[in-house]
C-alpha cells in the first residue's frame, strides 16, 4: 500500500477449466498480474474504487494466451456495517499472442454483500458483459447471475 487510498498488487493466478460432459481438461491458465488501485471515500457510507490491471495469461492450449489491459470503477454504498451494495464497470482490451485476435470487452455489474459475522459473508450479483472481437465467431455477450457464501477459517 503506497498510502491510505492507493495500492499496488502483484500476483499469480492459476485456473483450470474442464468439460462438464467429459471431465476432460479444456483450458489451463497461468496469469501474472499487476494491479494499481485507488479507494476514495466520498461520504461516510459511500466509496469509489478505481483500478488499472495488466495481466499476462499463459495458457494451454497456447492460442488462448493473451495480454490484457483493464480499467475499472466501482461505486459502493454501505447500508449498514454488515450490508453493502455496489455498481461497477470494467473496460478490457485483450491482445492474443498466438493468433492476432484482439478483443474489447465491457462489463457492468450490480452486487450486494451481507456479512452476518466477521468471518462469514453471503454475496449475490448480476452481471452483463458485451464487446467486440476481431474473431468473427467470438461472442462476448453474456448475462450472468451468482450467489456466493464465504467463510474465513483462521489457521493460527
Amino acid at each position: 500500500r503506497f498510502s491510505y487510498t492507493t495500492f499496488v498488487q502483484i500476483g499469480w493466478v492459476y485456473d483450470q477449466l474442464s468439460s462438464s460432459a467429459t471431465g476432460e481438461n479444456t483450458l489451463s491458465d497461468n496469469s501474472a498480474l499487476l494491479v494499481l488501485g485507488r479507494q476514495d471515500e466520498l461520504a461516510d457510507n459511500l466509496r469509489l474504487d478505481t483500478a488499472y490491471e495488466l495481466r499476462a495469461r499463459f495458457t494451454s492450449p497456447a492460442e488462448r494466451s493473451r495480454i490484457s489491459n483493464s480499467v475499472s470503477t466501482r461505486l459502493r454504498y454501505d447500508f449498514s456495517a454488515d450490508w453493502q451494495a455496489a455498481l461497477s464497470y470494467r473496460l478490457s482490451f485483450s491482445e492474443y499472442t498466438q493468433n492476432g485476435r484482439s478483443d474489447t470487452a465491457h462489463q457492468i455489474q450490480a452486487a450486494t454483500t451481507y456479512t452476518p459475522t466477521k468471518d462469514t459473508f453471503v454475496t449475490g450479483f448480476a452481471s452483463y458483459a458485451f464487446g467486440n472481437s476481431s474473431e468473427v465467431s467470438a461472442d462476448l455477450d453474456n448475462l450472468s447471475f451468482g450467489i456466493g457464501i464465504g467463510v474465513n477459517l483462521p489457521l493460527f
